[in-house]
């Protein structure tokens, strides 16, 4: 990840550290004082992307992105040679702003969508994304939405453009020669992280009028067309939104050409660490081979390899099926715990192939089994099933993953069992490779940390709630580790999931001396029973579901740490401890720091009160610095001490707030 300036090249050490603080600190005198802070939201980012080994200027826009002061890239081949910050106008309540960025793609950079976050003295924002492609780029002319007005257009291109409206239906006029395969591909919606998500559609059209192919997203998340054209001459290619829908945000990335395009390939990965061989199917290619290096630790999601297609990375050392296979009496005796690279390829036109692995089990023992295909890019709708030694069926399984099956089989008895791999509707070829992951089950877990950016307020007190999964018998506590948080910030709270306990709200508060930082990388690990596993940064939203808020999450790439400007508020104790006798009732005064303009009432959350313990009046109001609130203990509450937890929010609206955090308070409550 790095950290890029406006006016030129990242720098490091203390000069840079001074610098983005210099920055900080004259922002600090621009920002808004009458309103609740809004996180920073990237909304748009126009064009979506470049060529690599070319500079482009995009201005990304969206909720206090103005006051952004650098732009942080997951990846390192792109760079920041100038940007230029437009702050939102003055009072505004959602105050949409810009930045104009010039990006330089390095030459090489693998082509995919590639996550950054606006640095800013509010905190960082949401993820944003740009996309680096690897042919020439242009934008799209309007008018071209007839054929006579179609935009020409001359591979290899990319075209940066969007459905501007209902019914809007782009038109490109392309020559095509006999014999040589055309690629069309539109890359839309979540490929580029938009806000709107176009699902686009393409047909070809000849002279004569005809449609000759096309492609939609309904098979894939972006839609692409290959044609070989038996005759030369000029052909029309139409590009609308599936359902005719269109807005400013409707952005689309148009690649044409006799461009090389790889549709399948096999193995669909390898283990962590080591070099996979692929052979690669497809149409146009210079080589039908390529040797990618995996990363050696685990990712959280199957990693982006080419055009829709993804490598899985697995633990287990990996072995490939061997054909015949498709019987229990031919099935491949395989050692776990291992990873099987397969195809579907019908043995015959009026059989559907299935592939068929043995292994061993004692009775009770938990045996996982998991097929990485449909979401690798492949176009196998898995079936898994696992079989006596004579044929029956003890487990099955389909669509436990999205189109791919896994399985938990308990072993009824010693001995020997087949797995067997088929295909949904009988199909096979090249495009149905599948990687079957068969192992032990061993103690395991999975960690998430939120919110995914830890952006915290000198004098404040953030809560920061970090969740782990426990698999397959893992009971022990999980020991935390935070590394990167920026000087001055603190972490409060014992660091660790008790054992028998699934999450923990821990805090971080920052010095109220505290400078404002810049942002950097945040990575959170748990270590248990020998096993050390990264947390996933989870970003935090709410909805509401008839009268009841409810928050969710979703994975966001790039978790980050930073000291910002003020705090809208931050909230102290008059006293960390209450004493409380049953059937009485008691007052704690709570006191508020406002930041100067912020008068909106706070609602106050208090979490961990024992049963027969209620709290009155959980509310400060508007302008109000001091306030009170009541604990009542009934004649029959819960007697003991407890550790309780206060949050005041800054509501922004219903669905978005900033939560501050109190002083843990001690309540004793006695007879």
């Amino acid at each position: 990840m790095r950290n890029e300036r406006s006016g030129g090249s990242a720098r490091s050490g203390g000069s840079a550290r001074c610098l983005h603080t210099l920055l900080l600190a004259t922002l600090f005198l621009t920002l808004p004082v009458t309103a609740q802070t809004l996180r920073p939201k990237v909304r748009s980012v126009v064009p979506t992307g470049g060529q690599h080994g070319t500079s482009v200027e995009c201005v990304i826009a969206g909720v206090n992105i103005g006051y952004g002061t650098a732009l942080l890239f997951e990846n390192p081949g792109i760079t920041v040679a100038t940007l230029k910050p437009e702050t939102p106008a003055a009072g505004a309540k959602n105050p949409e702003s810009k930045l104009t960025a010039t990006l330089a793609l390095a030459p090489g950079l693998p082509p995919g969508r590639y996550a950054f976050r606006v640095a800013t003295p509010l905190g960082s924002s949401e993820p944003g994304y740009v996309v680096v492609g690897q042919w020439p780029e242009l934008a799209e002319k309007e008018p071209n939405n007839t054929l006579q007005t179609a935009q020409a257009l001359t591979g290899p291109v990319t075209v940066n453009a969007k459905s501007d409206g209902g019914e809007d239906v782009d038109v490109y006029k392309v020559t095509l020669t006999a014999g040589e395969p055309f690629v069309a591909e539109a890359q839309a919606g979540a490929s580029l992280g938009a806000a709107a998500t176009m699902e686009p559609v393409l047909v070809l059209r000849n002279a004569e009028g005809h449609d000759v192919a096309s492609a939609s997203a309904l098979a894939r998340p972006d839609a692409r067309l290959i044609f070989t054209p038996r005759k030369s001459g000029e052909y029309f290619l139409m590009v609308h939104d599936l359902r005719y829908q269109g807005s400013a945000d409707h952005h689309y990335r148009l690649s044409i050409g006799k461009l090389p395009t790889i549709t399948s390939t096999f193995p669909l990965g390898g283990q962590a660490g080591s070099a996979a061989h692929l052979a690669l199917t497809g149409v146009n290619l210079p080589s039908s081979e390529a040797t990618l290096v995996l990363p050696s630790e685990l990712p959280f999601d199957p990693m982006p390899f080419a055009q829709g297609l993804r490598l899985d990375v697995s633990p287990f050392p990996d072995t490939v099926e061997a054909e015949p296979n498709e019987s229990v009496k031919l099935s491949q005796l395989i050692a776990l715990p291992v990873t099987v690279n397969g195809q579907l390829t019908s043995p015959s036109p009026t059989r559907p192939d299935v592939d068929c692995f043995r292994f061993a089990a004692t009775k009770g023992q938990v045996i996982l089994l998991e097929v990485f295909a449909a979401r690798l890019g492949s176009r196998l709708d898995g079936v898994l099933t696992v079989l006596n030694k004579d044929g029956g069926e003890l487990a099955s399984n389909d669509d436990a993953r999205g189109k791919d099956p896994f399985l938990a089989f308990t072993a009824p008895d010693n001995g020997e069992f087949t797995i067997r791999i088929a295909d949904l509707n009988g199909r096979s070829g090249p495009e149905f490779s599948y990687r079957l992951r068969v192992a032990p089950a061993t103690p395991e877990f999975a960690l998430t940390v939120a919110p995914d950016c830890l952006s915290i307020a000198p004098g404040d007190r953030i809560p920061v709630i970090v969740s782990a999964t426990r698999q397959y018998g893992l009971d022990s506590e999980i020991v935390l580790s935070f590394t990167g948080l920026p000087p001055g910030v603190q972490l409060v709270g014992t660091p660790q999931i008790p054992r028998g306990q699934s999450e923990v709200t821990l805090f971080l508060t920052a010095d109220a001396s505290a400078a404002p930082s810049p942002t950097v990388p945040l990575r959170v690990t748990g270590s248990a029973q020998n096993l050390t596993r990264r947390a996933r940064a989870l970003q935090e939203e709410y909805v509401k579901e008839g009268d009841v808020l409810k928050r969710t999450t979703r994975p966001v790439p790039m978790p980050l740490a930073s000291v910002t400007g003020p705090a809208d508020v931050t909230v102290a104790l008059a006293s960390e401890r209450v004493e409380l006798k049953a059937g009485q009732t008691v007052e704690l005064i709570v006191k508020l720091t406002r930041k100067p303009g912020f008068e909106a009432k706070v609602p106050l959350i208090l979490t961990g009160l024992p049963t027969g313990v209620t709290v009155t009046n959980p509310e400060v109001p508007e302008k109000q610095s001091e306030h009170k609130l009541i604990f009542k203990a009934e004649a029959n509450a819960a007697i003991g001490e407890v550790r309780l937890t206060l949050i005041a929010r800054s509501v922004v609206d219903e669905l978005r707030f900033t939560p501050h955090a109190a002083p843990l308070l001690t309540l004793n409550v006695s007879k």
